[in-house]
């Protein structure tokens, strides 16, 4: 009677389950059941128990290898065959893991349904054989006898002489039972085979492996168990003469069993010599393997972090403690050519002979073992040197370890030298900000003093005549009072508070406007030449402020070539790279603007060169400089984002590098603007709000000079005070703007509550970057910075309460 076979059908489609159904049903397989993922393929298995499971790869809830893999770890479940029919293929890796689990074939979509009838027909026919056929307790022929067991064989050759030996007998038997218990206590699996591969004898552990009892596996081919063929696997040894009694060692991955195991074959030889069968020995080996690939998987994991570590690792090993092992970055590090060099090297050999502290590196180093030996690891800072000669701070982990009863010394150094680098760029950058809000309160302070100087001596020229004696003196004195305030600019462009006019400029056309200067500045011994690039170079930048730079450069270098020579200025593009940034420790990749301004003078020693850019820091006689020239250099090129370094040596000149970011846009060409009129008086009323009362005095001065009536108040509080009393009066409110008790921009934030339309104008002896940062003011407040002339004032003045008069 034919057997009729159960098919599950797990398909996410369910166009193709119904194609599959249909095609089993037309070749006779009627008993088909279905499911869409993997998880009802599984509930459906363990429920219906099919005879043959068809199954796609790629489904939600539960995937196809998914499924295979709870299928087969499942006891109960695990001898269904299980066929994949998928178009999730990429390659041989798809089928190499579902053979792996199990599978017994993976079959590509899409495919003509006849032709995947015939793989699968195969397959079928098997699940039928394995329905109809049975194995009975005892089948082994006469011709097996011989291999049941050792004891059999000794028995029949003691068979007639039971009756003299009743007393042997009874050894024989328990020597039989005794083999039985020693054969069945074995841990691993042992069959004996006869040469044409079928199973006479297996042991107990068999029945874990196969998953069935020792007289079931007894007549089974070991070919059928353990590979699930119908046919010898190729890798199976020959049992034959050719093997000349030689034993067969192995390690195989069982596909069907889903294990590995370690083979041993041993031959049987009968007393001629020829092999009559064969006794298998398999270990399970799973565990082992699974735990060498973890090992593999630790060990490249730890190649991969030991080789992208930016720090230099070494071993170290005992007695003498010589490096065994390094990363690249130990090679790049100690500049070797590889690691098979750097072993070659001693821990004395890269490192110098005394460390900072004074102490012999070779003593020193002993303790740092001693105490990382001692403690487990030990952490400290020490002087090394490269290979070729050059020595550099470094910090030193050293961790003690012991693996597999051997001591060794994990050493993780990492290069202090860029650290060493940004930390003193970093407190030279303290130093100069420190000594900038030091600069921009001076200034603030000095403004204040030149603001009543310039104010009282422009009111006293103007009450003299043309040809007064006296108006000379004044004029001198308010020269010295304009040189004055260059100086206080000169203070607010070194600590980077004074405000730039950046645009973009042609910097060959700002070199060709020094270079007009030059001749004068430098004298007649001095040769000044210029290397201008051909093509224009644009960068966004103050070019007063780029005026400056070079003329300050040029002054120091004119000082610094006391017997003639040569000054030279010459621009370039260049393109900033990671070495570069690396090598210098600043700058952003990117495209730059190159100013190199050189001298044949005297050139500094290091020392001098590491504080040329310090405010107030100069060479020269007393009298003869102020030590701000090339701090404003620095703080005027830090203000347009660009960098600057020097290079020289005693007796062989100085050489200046400026970097500057390029730009795309054009200059724009400048409009002349016309010439101010003189300022006009009037009748309003004005609230001064003023602090410094010689500042107060002033300004009432000036104003009351040209008609305007003045209500003066000494802080902010005054000045709300005053207003509450005169609000029906004032027409324009000119305040400080840092004042006690309460700001110029609080005080009118309260008087713009009473009366919001109110005009204002706003004084301060700071930069206007730090003004608007003090007290938020907003752009479009009216603003006028001390020192002004009175000529300055009136005019703001006029300009204010005019405004809107025409509208």
């Amino acid at each position: 009677m034919k057997f009729e076979l159960k098919i599950l059908i797990v398909e996410d489609n369910a166009d193709d389950r119904k194609l599959l159904r249909y095609n089993f049903e037309n070749h006779g397989c009627k008993n088909v059941i279905e499911a869409q993922d993997g998880q009802e393929g599984l509930d459906l298995a363990k429920s219906q128990k099919p005879d043959l499971i068809i199954s796609d790869a790629l489904m939600p809830v539960m995937d196809g290898f998914q499924f295979l893999r709870a299928i087969k770890t499942d006891e109960n479940l695990r001898s269904i065959p299980f066929v994949f029919y998928s178009a999730t293929y990429t390659g041989y890796k798809e089928v190499e893991l579902a053979i792996s689990l199990g599978a017994e074939a993976f079959i590509v979509k899409p495919k003509d349904l006849n032709e995947l009838w015939e793989k699968l027909n195969s397959i079928i026919k098997e699940c039928n054989l394995r329905k109809e056929k049975t194995f009975p307790a005892e089948q082994i022929d006469n011709d097996h006898e011989y291999f049941r067991s050792y004891s059999n064989i000794v028995a029949t050759k003691l068979e007639e002489k039971v009756r003299e030996l009743e007393n042997a007998k009874a050894v024989i038997e328990a020597k039989e039972q005794e083999w039985q218990t020693t054969f069945n206590s074995i841990g691993d699996c042992v069959t004996i085979h006869d040469k044409n591969f079928n199973i006479i004898l297996a042991n107990k552990s068999c029945e874990k492996v196969f998953g069935a009892s020792q007289n079931e596996i007894r007549s089974r081919k070991c070919f059928e168990l353990f590979h699930g063929k119908n046919e010898p696997h190729e890798a199976c040894p020959k049992i034959n003469t050719e093997q000349k009694g030689k034993p067969f060692e192995a390690e195989r991955f069982e596909s069907r069993l889903n294990r590995w195991f370690s083979i041993a074959c041993f031959p049987l030889l009968d007393k001629n010599g020829v092999v009559r069968g064969v006794v298998h020995y398999a270990k399970d080996i799973t565990e082992r393997k699974k735990a060498e690939a973890n090992l593999r998987e630790i060990d490249k994991k730890f190649r991969v972090l030991f080789e992208s570590s930016r720090d230099a690792l070494m071993t170290l090993g005992p007695p003498s403690w010589e490096f065994t092992s390094c990363n690249q970055a130990t090679v790049g590090m100690f500049r070797v050519k590889n690691d098979e060099e750097f072993i070659t090297y001693g821990p004395e050999d890269l490192s110098p002979e005394r460390q900072p502290d004074g102490r012999a590196s070779d003593e020193k180093s002993k303790e740092m073992i001693e105490t990382a030996m001692l403690k487990g690891s030990h952490f400290f800072e020490w002087t090394h040197k490269r290979s070729d000669g050059e020595e550099f701070p470094a910090t030193v982990l050293l961790t003690h370890t012991e693996l597999e009863g051997k001591q060794f010394l994990q050493a993780t150094v990492r290069d202090l030298t860029e650290q060493r680098k940004l930390e003193a760029q970093y407190l030279q950058s303290q130093k100069m900000e420190v000594v900038g809000q030091l600069a921009g309160g001076i200034a603030h302070d000095f403004n204040n003093i030149l603001t009543a100087i310039t104010g009282y001596g422009h009111i006293a020229l103007m009450k003299l005549e043309k040809d007064d004696p006296i108006r000379l003196n004044i004029e001198h004195m308010l020269e010295g009072v304009d040189r004055a305030a260059y100086l206080t600019k000169d203070i607010l462009l070194f600590s980077r508070k004074h405000i730039s006019n950046k645009t973009p400029v042609n910097l060959n056309e700002v070199v060709r406007q020094v270079e007009k200067f030059l001749k004068r500045v430098m004298g007649e011994d001095i040769e000044c030449k210029t290397v201008l690039q051909e093509r224009p170079i644009h960068v966004h930048a103050d070019s007063h402020h780029l005026e400056q730079v070079l003329m300050n450069l040029a002054t120091n270098a004119r000082d610094a070539i006391p017997k003639g020579g040569a000054f030279t200025i010459a621009t370039e593009k260049v393109t900033l790279n990671q070495g570069f940034i690396s090598a210098h420790g600043y700058g952003k990749p990117g495209e730059y603007a190159l100013i190199t301004i050189s001298d044949t003078g005297i050139g500094m020693d290091e020392e001098t060169r590491k504080r040329i850019f310090e405010p107030f820091f100069t060479t020269k006689e007393v009298g003869k400089g102020t030590g701000l020239g090339l701090a404003v250099v620095y703080g005027i090129i830090k203000e347009h984002d660009g960098y600057i370094n020097v290079y020289s040596e005693p007796g062989n000149g100085t050489t200046f590098r400026i970097y500057l970011p390029i730009i795309a846009s054009k200059p724009r060409k400048e409009t002349k603007t016309h010439q101010e009129e003189a300022s006009e008086g009037g009748t309003e009323t004005i609230l001064v709000a003023e602090d410094d009362e010689s500042l107060r005095n002033l300004s009432k001065a000036v104003l009351t000079e040209l008609g305007y009536t003045v209500i003066e108040a000494v802080d902010g509080e005054d000045a709300v005070r005053k207003f509450m009393e005169n609000k029906d009066r004032i027409h324009l409110i000119l305040s400080d703007l840092i004042m006690p008790k309460m700001n110029g921009k609080e005080a009118c934030d309260e008087i713009r509550k009473i009366k919001p339309d109110i005009k204002i104008i706003f004084m301060s002896g700071y930069a206007p970057d730090i003004v608007r940062q003090k007290v938020l003011l907003e752009d479009s407040a009216q603003m006028i910075f001390k020192p002004m002339s009175p000529n300055e004032l009136l005019k703001k003045v006029r300009n204010v309460l005019d405004e809107g008069k025409h509208n």
